[in-house]
């Protein structure tokens, strides 16, 4: 029996890797209707070549979130997942 199980979600990402700017932050732009077409974004950031307490500082609004919490220069590789939305039908 598979009481319990569900069907895995409809998920689509979206990832890059971007500098921190002279603040050790950065917007990281999202592809044209990423956030009109995804809900329930979940965040995986990265640090290239040094540790460094980065975070999510604002989550996606206007197809875009801000990384903080790095030093100047800072490498960042990104990935944000989201969950598909499937139009309803009748």
């Amino acid at each position: 029996s598979r009481d319990g199980m569900t069907a895995g979600e409809p998920l689509d990402y979206s990832s890059g890797n971007v500098l921190l700017d002279e603040k050790g932050e950065a917007w990281v732009p999202l592809p044209p209707s990423f956030e009109a077409c995804h809900t329930d974004f979940r965040y995986h950031l990265t640090c290239v070549g040094e540790f460094a307490p980065v975070h999510v500082a604002e989550e996606v609004k206007d197809n875009r979130f801000k990384i903080s919490g790095g030093t100047p220069g800072l490498k960042v590789s990104w990935q944000v997942t989201g969950v598909r939305q499937i139009p309803e039908t009748d």
